[in-house]
This record gives structure tokens, sequence and C-alpha cells, in this order.
């Protein structure tokens, strides 16, 4: 029998559901509301991240820019260091022939002239004796010919005179 009383009027009893749901949809809009802050909050956070990755490109351009005129100017440099080995080269293979051919010549002749260029060595001799001139022209010179380190094409004889001793100008001629 005390089951069938019910002491709770229908007015309390309503209430209590319009509370439940006011705190329901209440709770609701709150979690609505936070969501929406936490999601606002993101795309702030990414809208500054895409700003601080736009300022890295930049950047990074900048210095990939800067490095392409660094890269430029070594172009230049490295082709200016090989044009002057590629000078020096040939400016040591004229001192080599030039050294090796007055190595070949006898100390009683005397040295009057040298001409260098980059194909020919034209050298003035002079001496007294005609015996030097002879061993010169056929011992010394044909081995000097025979020596394959020198690209030796041919040696002219341009002129022989004697004023007071004997002169006589050689024109060596190499392969290049």
């Amino acid at each position: 029998m005390n089951n069938d009383i019910n002491l709770i009027t229908q007015r309390e009893q309503q209430r209590d559901i319009y509370s439940k749901m006011f705190l329901a949809t209440a709770l609701l809009f709150g979690v609505i509301f936070v969501l929406a802050l936490i999601l606002t909050l993101y795309s702030l956070f990414l809208k500054a991240e895409e700003a601080s990755l736009s300022e890295d490109v930049v950047s990074a351009r900048t210095r990939i820019a800067g490095y392409g005129e660094v890269k430029q100017k070594i172009l230049i440099v490295s082709e200016r260091v090989d044009s002057a080995r590629n000078i020096i080269s040939k400016r040591n293979s004229l001192e080599t022939r030039t050294s090796q051919i007055l190595a070949t010549i006898p100390d009683i002749f005397s040295v009057d002239a040298i001409k260098a260029e980059s194909d020919v060595i034209t050298v003035e001799l002079g001496s007294l004796s005609l015996l030097a001139f002879d061993d010169l022209l056929e011992t010394r010179l044909p081995a000097l010919v025979k020596d394959e380190s020198l690209n030796l094409k041919r040696i002219e004889s341009s002129s022989f005179t004697r004023a007071g001793n004997y002169q006589l100008t050689l024109a060596f001629y190499f392969d290049i």
C-alpha cells in the first residue's frame, strides 16, 4: 500500500524534467562552446605556423639565391685558375725545352740571344772554333732530335756568318 502513494506533485516532476533538460542543454552548449574555442585556437596556431613557414621559405630562397651568386663567382674563378694553369704549364714546358736545348750546347759557345715562342725557340750561338760547330751539328743536335720528350719537329739553321768569330742561328720547331 505504501507503494501507491505519490507524495511528489506533478508540478515538481515537471520542474525536475525541465531542470534536467536545462542542464543537459547548458552542458551541450558548453561542450560546443569549448570545442569551438579549441578549434579557433588551433586555427590561429596553424595560421601562425603558416606565417612562420612562409618566412622560412622566403629566407631559404634568399639564401639559395645568394649561393647562386657565390657559385657563379666560383665558376669564374675556377675558369681563370684553369686558364692560368694552362699558361703556366705552357711556360714551364717552354722553360724546360729551353733548358734542355741550352744543356745540349757545349760551354765553348757563347749564347748571344734566345727568342722563345710557343712552337719555336731561336738561339744565336757564337764560337771561335769550327770544330765546336762540327761537334754540335754532327753529334749533339741529332741526339737532341731523338729525345721524344721534347716533341721536337725540326731544327733549321737560319744563318751562319763570320764577323770576328763564327755566328750560327738555330731555330728549334716543336709539336704542340
